[in-house]
């Protein structure tokens, strides 16, 4: 301490020696204040450093002569190794996928010879317990000790990919589901229709049976799925069982008279979210065929109405004849006299009865078929709004 009261500090150095038989220490002393200062500032830079790096939320690792000679905790959790394991590990690119291997490593050696790379860029690493992750990787070439190393940066995007991956598929499944709809406002006949979706659904990765009736009599089944399953049975709504190493999605359509199965083979599941676009889909394709049967009643109905017009004409016609007869026996029934004139307008009048009641007959068929043909309308409109 300085006679000021401030504090000093010193370097001492003691050298023995011998003067008139006796022994001496010479002493000297170096003020190294300023020098202590300057390395308490490193001291308090290089914790600070240490302290930002342990407490980052991403990754971070040095190598250098192809050995990682340092990382933070962080770059041990996304990695599932402990920090000992990554600093053994023979080779840093031992860690990355064999699809993305060579990149890494040719990047790495270009950067360390002071090369320009890309910084930035994402590829697959192998955990500890073998999982696939998902990293994004800021490379960046330093001066470690005086050579060159390369500080690397490492953030877990796994999360980030499976949702690209996500929403990639469900905007497909919903381009299907839409190529789905068009096709069956435009397509007539049920088979037709089967066929038709199998194609469609096969774009989503996955293979397509297609059963008919309530037996489940296979229309096109292939191989993989017909080895799976001897039957897809009776289901009341859309569901997806894991079978041996793939997944059976199973897509019932109801209707009365053509009643079906649609049997997708996928290797990865649908989502809850991906099967109630499945779901709408299995509904689309029942109520087209409700509309079809609806449609064909009705051109049926119509059909007869039709008919029936010209059978009333045909039997307008019909009673022109008899009437006319009738009036000529009143004009000559002096001539013929009254019994047999009588006699001859009874059985004209017998004869145009019997038109009549058949007349009577069809006008009621047709009254009936044009209730149906409104009450069926009606019913398919409110279908219609219901689902919409």
């Amino acid at each position: 301490m300085r006679k000021d009261g401030k504090i000093r500090y010193a370097e001492v150095f003691g050298v023995p020696l011998d003067y008139k038989g006796k022994r001496f220490v010479l002493l000297s002393f170096e003020d190294v204040t300023e020098k202590r200062a300057v390395e308490k500032k490193l001291e308090e830079r290089e914790e600070l450093y240490r302290n930002l790096i342990e407490s980052s939320h991403t990754g971070i690792f040095i190598i250098q002569k192809n050995r990682v000679i340092y990382a933070n905790q962080k770059t041990a959790e996304i990695l599932g190794y402990t920090l000992e394991e990554i600093n053994a590990l023979k080779h840093p690119y031992d860690i990355v996928a064999p699809e993305f291997r060579e990149l890494t490593k040719q990047r790495y050696m270009a950067r360390e010879r002071g090369e320009d790379v890309p910084e930035g860029y994402e590829v697959k690493v192998i955990t500890k317990d073998g999982k696939e992750k998902w990293v994004k990787v800021l490379a960046k070439r330093i001066k470690y000790k005086n050579e060159p190393a390369v500080l690397v940066n490492i953030a877990d995007i796994t999360k980030l990919k499976e949702d690209e991956e996500m929403l990639k598929r469900m905007n497909k499944l919903l381009r299907v589901s839409g190529e789905i709809k068009d096709m069956l406002l435009k397509e007539k006949s049920e088979y037709l229709i089967f066929l038709r979706v199998k194609d469609l659904l096969e774009k989503l990765d996955a293979e397509c049976g297609i059963y008919v009736g309530e037996n489940g009599v296979p229309l096109y089944v292939p191989p993989s799925i017909k080895g799976l399953l001897k039957s897809p049975g009776i289901h009341s709504s859309v569901f997806q069982q894991k079978v041996e190493d793939c997944y059976l999605i199973f897509l019932p359509i109801h209707d009365k008279d053509f009643p079906g199965t649609i049997v997708l083979r996928k290797k990865e599941p649908f989502t809850e979210e991906e099967l109630k676009v499945i779901e709408s889909i299995a509904k689309d394709i029942s109520m087209r065929f409700k509309a079809l049967k609806i449609e064909r009643e009705r051109e049926i109905a119509y059909r007869t109405i039709i008919e029936n017009l010209k059978q009333f004409e045909e039997l307008a016609d019909r009673l022109r004849n008899p009437l006319a007869i009738m009036k000529g026996y009143i004009e000559i029934r002096k001539e013929v006299g009254d019994g047999e004139a009588l006699d001859k307008v009874q059985m004209q009048i017998d004869r145009v009865e019997r038109i009549l009641d058949e007349l009577r007959f069809r006008e009621i068929a047709t009254f009936e078929l044009k209730k149906i043909l409104e009450n069926k309308n009606y019913r398919n409109n409110n279908s219609s709004d219901s689902a919409t």
